[in-house]
């Protein structure tokens, strides 16, 4: 009851006469936005190096929802051919364009941490995410190739993956199994809580209806009320 009292909010502000009317914003479960499980042995490799940036590369897959959501948890199912040590792990949502192109925009990054079998997972701590189109990318951060090369496994459905040489100044790419020209799409899960208008409250609704009685009846003395014309006569 106390969080539907809260959502209300905005809307008695509205009817008090403080603000435009809008809908507040309350939160249902969590909920799988993306649900793409490792469905090929294929990695695709997702690394910054720090000494040899002319390697880096990052891949990158895109995903559409209808709904808005705050964004809760992302992970990334990897293969790994080295322990690190990583300098950082991240992840990053990017809406307009993939992340290194024109008209990318950053809606929601966040450190993470390796998991069990080198999964990448990042917690978005509730960001915003509306309904669109957006590109998603994970990658850990090492010093040197030599601690090993960190890899995203990959699944025959969902959206394409793309991979971004960085510091190349190449732009993403899309990816594709060599021996069946297939293309690939990314290992991940990203969860997130359905954000849904609230539902005013009895009371909220007998505010509402008492506001607008009031202004018919204000209207009506208007209406009534002689003119100065028909007083001077």
């Amino acid at each position: 009851m106390t969080r539907t009292r809260t959502c209300l909010g905005t809307m008695v502000a509205a009817i008090a006469g403080l603000g435009a009317a809008s809908m507040a914003e309350c939160a249902a479960g969590a909920v799988l936005i993306v649900d793409q499980p490792p469905t090929a042995g294929i990695g695709l490799p997702s690394s910054f190096y720090t000494l040899t940036p002319g390697i880096s590369t990052a891949e990158i897959d895109s995903f559409t929802t209808t709904a808005a959501y705050s964004l809760g948890t992302l992970t990334a199912f990897p293969s790994s051919d080295g322990p690190g040590p990583n300098i950082s792990v991240s992840g990053s949502i990017y809406s307009g364009a993939p992340p290194g192109e024109a008209g990318a925009n950053l809606v929601a990054t966040a450190s993470g941490t390796t998991g069990a079998g080198d999964d990448i997972v990042v917690d978005f701590g509730n960001a915003l995410l509306p309904s669109g189109t957006y590109y998603l990318t994970a990658f850990v951060v090492r010093q040197s190739v030599n601690n090993g090369v960190w890899y995203w496994n990959t699944t025959f459905s969902g959206p394409q993956a793309l991979t971004w040489p960085i510091g190349q100044g190449l732009p993403p790419a899309p990816e594709a199994n060599a021996f069946t020209d297939e293309p690939l799409a990314l290992a991940y899960t990203l969860t997130g809580t359905p954000v849904v208008a609230a539902v005013p409250e009895p009371p909220t609704w007998a505010l509402f209806a008492g506001g607008l009685s009031v202004a018919g009846l204000l209207s009506a003395r208007r209406r009534s009320r002689p003119s100065a014309a028909g007083l001077a006569a």
